[in-house]
């Protein structure tokens, strides 16, 4: 006849859990609570950072499409045919502002 070794012991075996164990376990989560924590000084360094970055990006953007536009009239422009079509494509402002200097950059001082 077969043996069937039912385990009978219906309480879940809990290990241990001395003091030193909690009080390390409560260091490390707050350790890791402070971290994630922000300092004020730092946000605003973050915050000033990613307004720059932005304003330089379109900076950028703009800077490459002015120079599209200025490649285009360009090639254009070695044929003589094509000089009246140039003055259409590029804005006499673009030249302008190519040459002009940019606006400062946004400054949060207070």
């Amino acid at each position: 006849m077969p043996d069937y070794g039912f385990n009978t012991q219906l309480t879940p075996n809990i290990p241990q859990t001395n003091i030193s164990d909690m009080i390390n376990l409560a260091r490390g989560v707050q350790g890791y609570q402070q971290s994630q924590q922000m300092n004020p000084l730092e946000l605003q360094a973050k915050q000033q950072d990613s307004l720059l970055d932005a304003v330089n990006r379109k900076r950028d953007r703009e800077s490459r499409e002015r120079l599209a536009a200025i490649k285009l009239a360009e090639d254009m422009a070695k044929n003589p045919a094509g000089l009246s079509v140039v003055n259409q494509i590029v804005d006499p402002g673009m030249i302008q502002r190519l040459e002009a200097n940019e606006d400062p950059l946004p400054n949060n001082e207070e």
